[in-house]
Formats: C-alpha cells, sequence, structure tokens
C-alpha cells in the first residue's frame, strides 16, 4: 500500500541552473515522491531557449504562470499565455521561446 508523505521545503530564491536562461527551484523532487516526479518552478528568459530535442525517459508539463511562451510540439506551434499548460509526451520532439523578457513556469517531470 502506498503511503502518502507531506513534503515541506523552504522556498528559497530561485536556484541559477544557468546564469544565461534559467533560474529554478525544485519544489518537490524525487525524494519526496519516490522518483515517481519532480516539480520545478522555473524562471525562462528569452533568447535562451532550448534547441529541438525530445526526452525517451520522461513526460514533461509545463504551466506557464506569468509572461508568454511559444512551444513547437513535433511539428504543432502552441501560444500559451499565462495561465496555458503544455504537456508533451515521451518521445516527442520539442523546443519553446520566450516571446517576454522572462516567462516563469512550473514544469512537471514524470517520472523524476
Amino acid at each position: 500500500m502506498f503511503q502518502t508523505e507531506i513534503a515541506t521545503r523552504t522556498i528559497t530564491p530561485a536556484m541559477n541552473v544557468n546564469a544565461q536562461s534559467m533560474f529554478s527551484s525544485v519544489l518537490i523532487g524525487r525524494e519526496q515522491t519516490r522518483g515517481k516526479a519532480t516539480l520545478l518552478e522555473a524562471i525562462q528568459a528569452k533568447g535562451n531557449e532550448p534547441g529541438l530535442h525530445a526526452h525517451y525517459d520522461a513526460d514533461e508539463s509545463f504551466y506557464v504562470i506569468e509572461g508568454q511562451m511559444t512551444f513547437y510540439v513535433d511539428g504543432k506551434t502552441i501560444a500559451a499565455p499565462a495561465g496555458t499548460s503544455v504537456f508533451i509526451g515521451r518521445g516527442q520532439e520539442h523546443s519553446f521561446t520566450v516571446d517576454t523578457v522572462t516567462a516563469n513556469t512550473l514544469i512537471l517531470v514524470t517520472p523524476a
């Protein structure tokens, strides 16, 4: 039987992952979910987005909290203003651009 685990963390300013492209904080990590998921808050910067790529071992879900982004998933273009959710399944080629100076996002990766 699966036991519920409450994950508590002190939220601190985003950790600088790549000074030119993104700041992120792990909100819920693989340790709290037994490797099932990771939830990140990430601030994406315009002009420093990833190239087209795919993840073969995990799904990614993005929620745009603030700002505007455009996602490119398997040849489709998805406009993503604040309030938009985008699910990217395993193996789907994808990329995104940040259309505002920055975009604040939640990213759910499953499994972690």
